[in-house]
Order: C-alpha cells, then structure tokens, then sequence
C-alpha cells in the first residue's frame, strides 16, 4: 500500500512540475468517470477509499472489500445495498477469504485475525477473534470445503489453522509471505514470499516437498488452474510465472508493463490486474495478451464473479468496478 501510493504521489507531482500537467491529471479522472469503457457495468460505492482487496461469495449475490481505514465493506450485488461488515482497527485490510460455510476471515496491519458470519441478518451475526498474531497479517487462503485456512505473516511465518485446537507454524520466506493458495482438489498448499521464492507443502502433513526460484521480486499473487495442471505466479515487477504442478518447473514466463496487483480465470484465458490500471486477457496457448481493459486508475486487487461474467476491481477510488468480461 505505502509502495502504491508513494508511486500514486511521484505521478501526480511530475505532473504539477509540468505547468498544466496537474489540472490534465485532474480533467483525465473527470473524463473517465464519465466516459468509462464499454466493458463498464456500474460501480458500487464505498463509505470509505483506498479499497485494498475484494471477493465475491460463493453464490455471487455478494462482494466483500477491505479497506485501507480497517473496515471490511459488503455489497448485495444486485441491488447494490451496502453494509460495513466489520471493523477491525484503523490499519489497512491486507488479506479476506470465506469459507464454504459462509465464514468471512480477515486481518491485516493490526495483527488481528477476525472470523465472523456476515452474509446473516444482523440480528445473527456472530463474530469472533481468532487469534493476535505476532506480526502484520499479509496472505490469507481458505481450503476447499474443509474448516481450515492458512495465514502468512510479514515475519516469515505460516499459520495453518483448523485441524487441532493450536495451528501449524512453520517459518515460511525470508521476509513477508505475500501469498498463499490451496489446490482445489490435490493435497497442495503453496505460498510466495517477497523473497521471490514459492514453497509447495503438502497440505495434510504440512512437509515441505520443494520450493521454486524463478521471481526476481516478491510473489503478488498464485492462482491454480486445476483443469490445466498449472499454478500460476505474479510478481511486482510484471512478470508471470507459469508452473507445472506436478514437475514444479517453469513451464512458461509472460511480463506485463506494471506489478501484477490480481490474477483470475475466465474460461480458458487468464485474467491480470495492474497498477497501470489494465485488465489484461491472456491466451495461454498465444503467450499473449489478447484483450484490455482501462479501468483509469491503479488496480488494488480483483475478484471475478462464479459465473464467470463479471470482473469486480477496488482501487484508491471509493468504489468497487464491476467490468463485463468481453468476448475472445
């Protein structure tokens, strides 16, 4: 976030140097508040700016942002009725996830891990802390239809909650852990560091079975796509990693101008976020970017919808983006 905004800054001061530059800046957001892509559905708006990370639930009715102030923000996406879910502190929202039972988790700067039943009547919500971990809280996945989520730490460590009373903790990088995934349907927990490095577990033992090297800098993002026997890796200098998930060797590298800020599936073609502001269509089978999108400002993080249509983003606006996915 610090890294986002100070570049969000340098721009906008460059900008002033260059005698008109500042009000072009301004007049550029104006215009594309009005004159948005074609891709455009409608934008949900938020209490708050600087929307850090956003999912979707499981049945798509809702979409559940954190935020850099400390709240977590919820939308019924169809009549656009906006509730704050929870607050957990004035630090930022580093990482969400909801489990198949309807179990939103949070936690971020404030080292505070939070679970709670969001998508009841107010009058049913439950809400519970989990635990104060010792460090910022940076990554967050949640396995599968099992009661279990693992939780990275900008110390290094990997918590794995679920399966005894006391979770599994192992250091993980030299420095943050940055991203975490479960494979959907193999044994498999993986996660990135800002060491640039990706560890592959075995998600029933905890084991380590290997870790890979092949980013230059810290791993933004991992996304599996279990049809095509990949994991999919991002980093903040714009490259992309393609993993062969049973050899855990580089299978392909693709780089995109900006860090990669979200990564999802659409069909067959992956979907990339930037701080550019780009969506970006990827055809695997080209190595190429074969569709954009200009969403007009730094994209935080993005989510996709479980229809597949929909591509919701969060940015330094006080929105949440949803975008139509285009036919390729």
């Amino acid at each position: 976030m610090i890294e986002i905004r100070a570049r969000r800054t340098l721009l906008i001061v460059a900008a002033a140097m260059i005698g008109l530059g500042g009000l072009a800046t301004a007049a550029y957001f104006s215009f594309g508040r009005r004159h948005r892509p074609p891709e455009f559905r409608k934008a949900l708006e938020s209490p708050v700016e600087g929307l850090t990370t956003v999912l979707y639930s499981p049945d798509g009715r809702y979409l559940v942002a954190g935020s850099a102030s400390g709240q977590v923000i919820g939308w019924n996406v169809v009549s656009g009725k906006r509730r704050t879910l929870q607050t957990l502190g004035s630090q930022p929202i580093l990482a969400i996830g909801l489990s198949s039972d309807g179990v939103l988790l949070a936690g971020g700067v404030d080292q505070n891990l939070v679970a709670w039943t969001a998508f009841k009547d107010k009058s049913k919500q439950t809400s519970q802390t989990l635990s104060n971990l010792p460090a910022p809280i940076t990554a967050l996945a949640v396995r599968g239809n099992r009661p279990e989520f693992a939780v990275g730490l900008s110390n290094g460590f990997l918590y794995v909650f679920g399966r005894s009373e006391t979770p599994h903790v192992d250091l993980e990088h030299e420095g943050s852990v940055k991203s975490v995934a479960y494979h959907p349907r193999q044994n498999l927990l993986v996660t990135g560091g800002s060491d640039g490095r990706i560890v592959w577990r075995d998600a029933e033992t905890n084991k380590v079975l290997a870790t890979s090297e092949g980013h230059t800098s810290e791993v933004s993002g991992l996304l599996f796509a279990p049809d095509r026997g990949v994991l999919v890796s991002g980093d903040w200098n714009g490259e992309i990693i393609i993993w062969d998930v049973r050899s855990r060797e580089q299978k392909t590298t693709l780089k995109q101008p900006d860090a990669v800020s979200g990564m999802v599936w659409t069909g067959s073609n992956l979907v990339t976020g930037g701080w550019d502001g780009r969506l970006r269509f990827w055809s695997l089978e080209q190595k190429a970017v074969v569709r954009e999108i200009d969403t007009g400002d730094a994209i935080h993080g993005l989510a996709v919808s479980p229809a597949g249509d929909t591509i919701a983003t969060v940015s330094r606006r006080n929105e949440v983006q949803l975008w139509r996915v285009p036919s390729l």
